[in-house]
């Protein structure tokens, strides 16, 4: 009779990290949001870097995932294009027909502009003060409709 020796753990295989959580991705995203002006402003790479790590050991001090500063830019980068995409979509759409931003796509949305969202039409790159007002209006409208369908 055979017998089978015990595996032995393989080295350098790759394990995937678990999916972000609703909560976990709440979380890194107000961290995220709460220092973007040193995250995404002219700060020095050395500060941004601190920043980012500090964010990284706040969520993997609550949610235990071993998360990199990497795996934490990807999925803001993945959220934020999901968010623009969806609010882009939305200016194409009648009132009527738009859907509803959820609180987290909202949140990304403010802390963008406009031309961020649509892009710059024709040559002009210049943005205006209508361009905020636009994104403040279509934010707003978003949040109205989010709160409609809460409430009801």
């Amino acid at each position: 009779v055979q017998t089978e020796r015990p595996q032995m753990p393989v080295r350098g295989v790759h394990q995937r990290k678990p999916k972000f959580s609703p909560a976990e991705t709440e979380m890194a995203i107000s961290l995220i949001l709460g220092q973007q002006s040193t995250l995404f402003g002219s700060s020095t790479a050395s500060e941004k870097q601190r920043d980012w790590q500090a964010i990284v050991r706040h969520v993997n001090m609550v949610y235990h995932n071993n998360r990199e500063v990497e795996d934490l830019k990807k999925k803001w980068r993945a959220l934020r294009k999901e968010a623009k995409c969806k609010q882009a979509a939305n200016l194409q759409l009648p009132a009527s027909q738009r859907v509803a931003l959820n609180t987290l796509e909202l949140r990304m949305l403010q802390s963008l502009d406009e031309v961020a969202v649509t892009g710059v039409s024709g040559i002009d790159s210049a943005r205006s003060a209508t361009h905020e007002s636009n994104v403040m209006f279509f934010v707003a409208e978003a949040s109205f409709s989010l709160l409609e369908l809460i409430g009801n």
